[in-house]
C-alpha cells in the first residue's frame, strides 16, 4: 500500500493539534573595527540591533568599551548634500543620529543595523569586537553629492582605490575622503590622493562621489537575493535560489565557502548545528533532472563567469535544504553563514542562512493506493475419516497458517487521516470535523458536538 500524507492546515481545537512554525534571527558572525584614538568611520555588514547601544558597549554592557560617542549618518535622499565637502556631525535636522556614553535624554540612536555607516569616537586605540548577525551589502548612491559607505572587503586585502573601482572608473573622477582619528580638523577627514597605493579597507567608511547611475555598486561582482538578505528556510522551505552578477570588465571566478554560525550572544537562541545544504549541479538532457550534491562545511564551490554584459557573466545559484537529515528537535535553531569571494582577491559578502526542524505532529490527511491483499488461510488437521481434529479445549487444530501478500487485479484508492501526537503513538481516525466553536475559533476535532449548532 502505497500513501501520501500532507499536513492539515488548520487550527486544532482543544488539545488535539499544534502546529510549530517560528522565525528566528539566529546566524551569528564577528567583524572586528581597529579603532585609534579619536574619530572612526565605520560601516557595519552586520546587523547588532539584537542589543542596545547601551548593552553593547554603554554602560550596561558586561565589557564596557572606550567607545563614548557614535553618530550614523542617514542620508536624505529628497535633497542635495555635502556638495563641496564631508559634513561633521550635527545633531538636530541633519542626517546625523547619535549615541552618547551616560546621556539617553539626548541620544536620538539606540541600534546599530546594517549596511550603514557611523563614526565612532575613542577615547584609546581599541579592536571592537562585534557580534551580529550577516546580511547581503545594500548600497544606495546618490548622485547629488558625497555618501558616506563602506565595502565588503576581504579581511586583510591590500587593492588600491585604482584597481577596485575598474568596474566603476567614474567614481574615480569624484573625490574620496578617509577619517585618520583625533578630533575633526583640515586633514580629518581628509581627501585620498594615493589612488595606486591606498584603498578601501572592510569595516571601513569613506567619503565618496558618484556621478552617474552606480546605485547599488560594492564590488566587482553582485550576489542578488530576494528578502531582506538573510536565507531563511523557516520550518518548510526546501529550497531557494540566488543570482551571481560580474560587474567586472573581465571575467571572472566566484568561490562559495559554506562556514558554521558563531556561538549566539547571550540572551539569544542557541545555535545547536549548521544546516545541511545541497547545491543543484548540472541539468541532465536526457531526463531534464538536476544532479544534487552536498555542500560540506569549508569545502569551497566556483563558478566562472565572463565579462560584464556579455552572455554568462550571470549565474543562478539553487540551494537546498537537505531535512531529512535533520535530526534535532523541533523548534531547534541551525545556522551558518555562506561566504561569496571573487578571484581578485578583492571582496568577501557574507549571507546568512538559517533554519528550524519541522514537527511531524499533527494532523495528517492524505490518500492511500491498495494495491495488494493480505491472505488468511488456515488448513486444518483431519482424522482418519477427513473430519476435523478437535483439541482438548475444542478449538480445531491447525497444521498452517497461509498470511502472504498477493496482487490485486485493479488497485483501489483510500482516503487515510492520521493524527500524530507530540508523544505517543499515531493513530488513524475515520473522520474528523472542521468548523467553528461556540466561541467562533476554527477548530479540527474527532466529535461534532465540538462544533458549533
Amino acid at each position: 500500500m502505497k500513501t501520501h500524507l500532507d499536513k492539515a492546515r488548520a487550527g486544532w481545537g482543544a488539545a488535539v493539534m499544534a502546529l510549530f512554525a517560528s522565525h528566528v534571527d539566529a546566524q551569528w558572525t564577528t567583524q572586528s573595527f581597529d579603532l585609534v584614538k579619536g574619530w572612526n568611520a565605520v560601516y557595519l555588514h552586520v546587523d547588532a540591533s539584537h542589543a542596545t547601544l547601551d548593552q553593547l558597549i554603554g554602560p550596561g554592557a558586561f565589557q564596557p568599551t572606550p567607545i563614548v560617542q557614535v553618530w550614523r549618518w542617514t542620508p536624505n535622499a529628497a535633497s542635495a548634500q555635502f556638495i563641496t565637502s564631508p559634513q561633521q556631525p550635527v545633531s538636530g535636522g541633519s542626517q546625523w543620529a547619535r549615541w552618547t556614553r551616560g546621556d539617553a535624554a539626548q541620544s536620538s540612536l539606540s541600534l546599530l543595523t546594517p549596511n550603514f555607516a557611523y563614526l565612532v569616537y575613542s577615547t584609546n586605540n581599541f579592536t571592537w569586537n562585534l557580534k551580529g548577525r550577516p546580511v547581503l551589502p545594500s548600497l544606495q548612491w546618490s548622485v547629488s553629492g558625497l555618501n558616506l559607505v563602506g565595502f565588503p572587503m576581504v579581511p586583510g586585502a591590500t587593492t588600491s582605490f585604482e584597481d577596485f573601482l575598474a568596474s566603476a572608473p567614474s567614481l574615480l573622477d569624484g573625490d574620496i575622503f578617509r577619517y585618520v582619528g583625533g578630533e575633526f580638523g583640515a586633514s580629518n577627514p581628509g581627501k585620498v590622493f594615493a589612488l595606486r597605493t591606498e584603498g578601501p579597507r572592510r569595516g571601513r567608511a569613506y567619503w565618496m562621489r558618484s556621478t552617474d547611475a552606480y546605485k547599488r555598486f560594492y564590488g566587482p561582482f553582485e550576489v542578488v537575493a530576494s528578502g531582506n538578505g538573510v536565507m531563511d528556510f523557516g520550518t518548510t522551505l526546501n529550497s531557494t535560489s540566488i543570482r551571481l552578477r560580474n560587474l567586472n570588465p573581465g571575467p571572472i571566478t566566484i568561490s562559495l565557502r559554506w562556514v558554521a554560525s558563531e556561538a549566539a550572544p547571550s540572551g539569544q537562541a542557541a545555535v545547536v548545528a549548521t544546516p545541511p545544504l545541497l547545491l543543484r549541479g548540472r541539468q541532465n538532457t536526457t531526463n531534464l533532472t538536476y544532479e544534487v550534491s552536498a555542500l560540506p562545511v569549508n569545502s569551497p564551490r566556483t563558478w566562472t563567469l565572463t565579462p560584464a554584459g556579455q552572455q554568462g557573466s550571470e549565474a543562478e545559484v539553487v540551494l537546498g535544504l537537505d531535512r531529512a537529515s535533520i535530526t534535532n528537535d523541533p523548534g531547534s535553531v541551525l545556522a551558518g553563514v555562506l561566504q561569496w569571494s571573487d578571484s581578485m582577491g578583492q571582496t568577501r559578502v557574507d549571507m546568512g542562512v538559517r533554519a528550524s526542524p519541522s514537527s511531524a505532529s499533527g494532523l495528517w490527511i492524505g490518500s492511500a493506493t491498495v494495491s495488494q491483499v493480505g491472505q488468511y488461510l488456515q488448513s486444518y488437521q483431519r482424522d482418519a475419516n477427513n473430519n476435523p481434529v478437535v483439541q482438548a479445549d475444542g478449538s480445531y487444530a491447525v497444521v498452517s497458517l497461509v498470511t502472504n501478500l498477493t496482487s490485486v487485479p485493479k488497485p483501489f484508492p483510500l482516503r487515510l487521516i492520521v493524527h500524530n501526537p507530540a508523544a505517543g503513538p499515531a493513530t488513524l481516525w475515520q473522520r474528523v470535523f472542521h468548523g467553528y466553536d461556540a466561541a467562533t475559533n476554527l477548530v479540527v476535532a474527532n466529535q461534532e458536538s465540538v462544533l458549533a449548532p
